[in-house]
């Protein structure tokens, strides 16, 4: 194919973060700053990982050199004139990519400032087809120290066919190159040792090398090839999201959280996971195979744990699973290769049709699975008509046979728990993030090796960087030979000369240190919560991932066993009668955690001087010296969890006058009505400044019946409570008013004071101008939908349905809208105000991904509020009706009984809704007879409906794209957050503030503060009557930020990528990195 050169058009993140990541400088090791005056040492010959003939056979010009180490030397061994290089991304995007390039980029220009560096596009498909671009100074200095693989893209294309080598060949040729460097994982880097090998044979003299590159990692070589790069950056981002859940779940304490992570057919990723969180259950493929673990031997040894931790009053968990656990289970790995079989005779992919096929064992065995899975098993194929093996929701499927077999146990009288499954798949969101610190030095350096040993003549070789436990400048460079690596293995039927894949080493030190305290975790809630990437230090070293750092040193600092206190206390707060939850102690606590805990939070300067609050309806805050009378405060988190959460106790204990106490009551509501309450400390308190969730103290419920009002008067009145401070969102307060309104007519005696602590916006008002939590969930949502963006521009083939938690208000979407420039908004006041159907909502959609296809931009991001479904008029016909029943009636109907209950209108609604939609339906929350819209798989729900429009609209012959979409739900893993430094300073004001409301005996009040935006030295306090903002907010669509949005942003956003990535949370930094204050502000 002719030679086609491209001049690229990027799209310059504008994001703070972005812009600065982009100008930071990175560390060398001491020999590679003195390049070009390098020189390489031989070292061993090493021949191959296996089957060293077949390999020979293979390989034989380039099988059997020597590995070698870059040295200094006096004058460089390397033409000084211009070198013309060229690189490709090839396979899955992983975090650093553009770092190897950066390096191979200042490599080759300090070797001469007129070397030409271009870009193969698209994956190795470029090479054979000639598509290139040049690389410039403007272009790379756009993408360094970013994640993704948009600079130039990928692809899984593989130089295969005779005359794709040859079209290879002659455009290296043509293009005059010296060296080409494949930037892979294991079967692109053999890809890379094959190219070596035809260009050598055919005295090309471009030179082929690679780079080790998959957040798998299972692309490693000990000790050559320590770690692949991606690898650390994805386990971190996944890590962030598994310690959110956990503190997340010791706030409730009410659900299993079953997580499947990506890795392909390694449980790397997982164990390294594990290790960082410390979840109650991970399963190890690895490990399945090596015991020949059944399905069913899998559910019993899950259930076991849940039916023990169930009988020590524990109905919560955390499970975590690898995506290739299902290639291991023995009677999956057949029934599969059946399916596959039976398919490729042209029969039909249905249930009925293939059945029939089957053989007896493994009919059984498709028999056993839920109807979900098996409609994966025949429909989701790849391009060669196999199971799609990483589409299978094998949390799903784990969580339901669990689900079977605990209902077993509760007929033989074995369980008597709750089970409250939550599902989670983590995976696209960790391969385009910004690398880790790790990450940008590793890559950068590996691009700079592989650059120097092309520079001198070096052909086959993968780059090679060891002795990481060192400072950076002692880090040590060189190359391998790919055929090192490789063996030989079945592929399509034939045996191929492969690099061999990593897996987890049952007899390798992580692995070990795993298996040594995963019977602990199993029942003690040890989480640890690594929290954000954090991308800015000055420290000469860098942190290793656990995994990393025990195979190189065989111990580590962070996998300190739980401590015996530790197991003794760590209790459930439904068994406690008057402790809390015992904090983590220094072992259990991430770096993170325990710098959050530092923190000290700026006080506002008229509450930091001492402040009195005074007037009926409008308070003033007045500087006061008088001492704040002793007092006995109740505290109660009644809302949803949020971050910040104890940090509004914290600036309520800080604030306290002398003799004072707070008390917490254990539980939430529960606590409340069941009188269980514990004195908090400085001692107690000091684990949970600047943490996340609330699991100090626990939550239950969200509102207060007023039956219950008596209780809770005779609770406040047997304790002495002077104040009763009320934690949550606006059913909170709503109910809070009603509660205030009897403690008066009752003439209780304690004061409330109801504080604003939600992560959904919807208690934003005129007189409200932000809530607690607010910020930290919508930046760590944002820092997702980033990744994701920056994902499918990278791969220009994946749509991202984004459902974004936030109650019935669209308040977090617009804020993560914002802050990313996604694609396709959805806003539930939108659909509302312009009347739009659920036809009307598909058609627009459809519109936009056709229009995008059209252009050559198969890809984008939808964001999706929670709360949609109450905005489509027919769902929401649906959801009033069935609430209507759930109200007059206990008994509970599956989806064919409710389905007779509704109107015809809206039977015909609900179902025509996938199964999943209509048993979500049926589900409500708590006791109450509400529907529970957060387990509504809206986003699968739009993807089905999609998919159905886009397939009659190919049958129209109005499209001919393909569709191919990744639906996810940002919620719990964003919701248990780290607070952000704004978070931690409002809740820790407000809680102040709250105090000295009380002090002047002052009840019924929201305290607030005002000029958010500004410096906190101009934050004002505040407060108003709680009756006056009773009532969620739904998202104003008058305000000067959505006017903005609508009228500047959102029609751009549909056909530019004007994508920005806000990153991870930063609590170090640059000041305008870690004190940055939510988007929506403006409209205050």
């Amino acid at each position: 194919m002719p030679l086609n050169e491209k001049v690229l058009q990027y799209n310059k993140d504008k994001s703070v973060i972005g812009t600065i990541l982009t100008t930071t400088p990175l560390k060398l090791p001491s020999v590679l700053q003195q390049a070009p005056n390098l020189v390489f040492e031989n070292h061993e010959a090493l021949g191959a990982v296996a089957d060293h003939e077949e390999i020979k056979k293979a390989f034989p010009n380039t099988y059997g050199r020597a590995r070698i180490s870059l040295k200094p030397s006096a004058e460089s061994k390397a033409a000084s004139a211009p070198l013309r290089f060229a690189c490709v991304l090839s396979g899955g995007q992983a975090p650093g990519g553009h770092n190897v390039i950066a390096g191979i980029y200042d490599y080759i220009k300090k070797v001469n400032p007129d070397s030409v560096m271009l870009g193969f596009l698209d994956g190795p498909h470029g090479i054979y087809s000639g598509n290139y671009c040049v690389i410039n100074d403007d272009m790379m200095d756009t993408y360094r120290n970013t994640g993704g693989f948009d600079m130039i893209c990928s692809g899984r294309h593989k130089i295969e066919k005779p005359a794709e080598f040859e079209a290879a060949m002659e455009n290296c040729k043509a293009l005059d190159l010296d060296g080409l460097v494949v930037i892979g994982g294991d079967d692109s880097n053999t890809n890379a040792a094959v190219l070596a090998e035809y260009f050598e044979a055919n005295k090309c003299k471009t030179k082929v090398c690679g780079a080790p590159k998959t957040i798998d990692g299972d692309l490693k070589v000990d000790p050559y090839i320590p770690i692949s790069f991606g690898f650390d950056t994805a386990c971190r981002t996944y890590s962030e999201q598994i310690g959110n859940l956990g503190q997340d779940t010791l706030s409730s304490q009410k659900s299993y959280h079953f997580v499947r992570l990506m890795g392909r057919a390694a449980s790397n990723i997982a164990l390294e996971c594990a290790l960082q969180t410390r979840p109650n259950v991970c399963l190890i493929s690895e490990e399945v195979e090596a015991q020949k673990m059944t399905l069913s031997q899998i559910t019993k040894y899950v259930a076991d744990i849940i039916v023990k931790r169930s009988a020590a009053g524990k109905d919560y968990g955390i499970v975590l699973l690898p995506e290739g656990l299902i290639e291991f289970i023995p009677e999956f790995n057949d029934l599969i290769s059946e399916i596959n079989d039976i398919l490729a005779k042209d029969i039909e992919p249905t249930e009925a049709a293939v059945t029939p096929h089957f053989s007896a064992h493994n009919k059984e065995v498709f028999a056993y699975l839920p109807e979900a899975i098996k409609l994966q098993l025949l429909m989701d194929r790849d391009p060669h008509g196999n199971v799609q093996v990483a589409k299978i929701e094998t949390e799903r499927l784990l969580a339901q046979t669990v689900r079977a077999e605990l209902e077993n146990l509760a007929t033989a009288g074995v369980y008597g728990g709750t089970f409250s499954p939550q599902y989670h798949s983590y995976g696209y969101e960790g391969r385009s993030c910004f690398p880790s610190l790790f990450d940008l030095t590793y890559c950068y350096i590996l691009g700079q090796t592989v650059a120097a040993m092309l520079s001198l003549g070096c052909n086959g070789l993968i780059s090679s960087v060891t002795n990481l436990t060192a400072p950076v400048g002692d880090w040590v460079c060189g190359g391998v030979p790919i055929t090192m690596l490789c063996h030989m293995e079945k592929r399509h039927g034939k045996l191929k000369s492969v690099i061999k894949k990593a897996l987890v080493e049952l007899e390798g030190e992580p692995f070990k240190c795993f298996a040594s305290q995963r019977d602990s975790w199993a029942m003690v809630d040890c989480y640890r919560s690594p929290g954000p990437l954090q991308l800015f230090s000055d420290s000469p070293s860098l942190e290793l991932c656990i995994t990393l750092t025990l195979e190189l040193t065989k111990t580590d600092i962070r996998m300190a066993p739980v401590s015996a206190d530790f197991k003794k206390n760590a209790v459930m707060f439904a068994n406690v009668t008057n402790a809390p939850l015992v904090g983590p102690d220094a072992a259990i606590m991430s770096e993170t955690q325990s710098r959050r805990k530092a923190f000290t939070p700026p006080v506002i300067p008229k509450l930091a001087a001492g402040a009195q609050a005074t007037g009926v309806g409008f308070i003033t805050f007045n500087s006061s010296t008088a001492p704040k009378p002793a007092s006995k405060i109740g505290v109660v988190v009644v809302g949803e969890v949020a971050p910040g959460m104890h940090d509004i106790i914290s600036g309520i204990f800080d604030s306290m006058g002398s003799g004072s106490t707070v008390h917490g009551f254990v539980g939430g509501l529960l606590g409340l009505l069941n009188n269980k309450l514990v004195e908090i400390t400085a001692e107690k308190l000091v684990s949970y400044r600047g943490q996340g969730g609330c699991e100090l103290v626990n939550r239950s419920y969200s509102s207060m019946n007023p039956n219950s009002f008596q209780i809770i008067g005779n609770t406040c009145k047997s304790n002495s409570l002077t104040g009763l401070v009320l934690i949550g969102g606006s059913e909170t307060i709503e109910s809070g008013v009603s509660l205030n309104q009897y403690f008066t007519s009752a003439d209780i005696g304690t004061k409330l004071v109801l504080v604003p602590a939600d992560i959904t916006g919807a208690t934003i008002n005129s007189f409200v101008d932000m809530s607690v939590g607010f910020d930290s969930f919508t930046k760590t949502a944002a820092e997702l939908v980033g990744n994701n963006a920056t994902d499918g521009a990278s791969a220009k083939k994946y749509w991202y349905f984004m459902r974004i938690m936030g109650g019935t208000s669209s308040h977090t979407t617009l804020e993560v809208a914002l802050k990313t420039k996604s694609n396709y908004v959805f806003l539930s006041e939108e659909i509302l105000a312009k009347k739009m159907k659920l036809e009307d909502v598909v058609q627009d959609l459809a519109d936009v991904i056709a229009t995008r296809a059209a252009a050559g931009k198969n890809y984008g991001t939808v964001l999706i509020p929670e709360g949609i479904v109450w905005a489509i008029p027919e769902i929401a016909q649906v959801i009033t009706e069935i609430e209507a029943y759930n109200t007059s009636s206990d008994m509970k109907l599956d989806t064919t009984a409710m389905a007779a209950q509704l109107s015809a209108t809206a039977r015909a609604t609900y179902t025509s809704m996938p199964d999943y939609v209509q048993n979500a339906l049926l589900v409500t929350v708590g006791m109450s007879s509400a529907v529970d819209i957060s387990g509504i798989d809206t986003e699968k729900y739009l993807t089905h409906l999609i998919t159905v429009e886009l397939g009659n609209r190919k049958k129209a012959g109005t499209y001919s794209a393909s569709f191919s979409c990744v639906p996810s739900y940002l919620g719990y893993q964003a919701r248990g957050s780290l607070p952000t430094n704004f978070d931690v300073t409002l809740a820790y004001n407000l809680g102040q503030t709250s105090t000295v409301l009380l002090a002047a005996g002052l009840s019924g009040y929201i305290p607030t503060i005002g000029n958010l935006s500004g410096s906190v030295s101009t934050w004002t306090p505040g407060a108003v009557i709680a009756a006056s903002a009773v009532g969620g907010t739904s998202l104003s669509l008058t305000s000067p930020v959505y006017n903005t949005y609508s009228s500047t942003i959102k029609e751009q956003c549909k056909t530019t990528d004007l994508y920005e990535n806000p990153g991870p949370i930063q609590f170090i930094g640059p000041d305008k990195v870690i004190d940055s204050v939510p988007l929506l502000l403006s409209t205050v």
